[in-house]
């Protein structure tokens, strides 16, 4: 069994991986790299379906680049379900 550090670790990689992939090159915000909002929604679908955890287009437009962005979505993975969530994701 894994520890938090270790999911973290794993939802930062798969994170950066994702972000490379829509965005070839790019370090930086997320607009400094020539994301649009189609690219933001492949995204977070993409983080969500690999991870099953929702971010918000806000989790990502102000993550400062790949990292902060990968960093929130560890932090989302370690959080206990919302009371009012609609399924499995956290």
């Amino acid at each position: 069994m894994s520890s938090i550090d270790d999911t973290g670790r794993t939802a930062r990689h798969v994170v950066r991986d994702l972000w490379s992939r829509l965005l070839p090159g790019g370090h930086g915000t997320f607009t400094e790299c020539g994301g649009d909002s189609l690219t933001a929604l492949r995204l977070i679908g993409a983080v969500y379906g690999t991870c099953g955890v929702r971010m918000t287009l806000a989790d990502l437009g102000t993550a400062a680049d790949a990292d902060d962005f990968g960093e929130r979505v560890a932090r989302a993975l370690t959080r206990p379900p919302s009371p009012t969530s609609d399924g499995p994701a956290r």
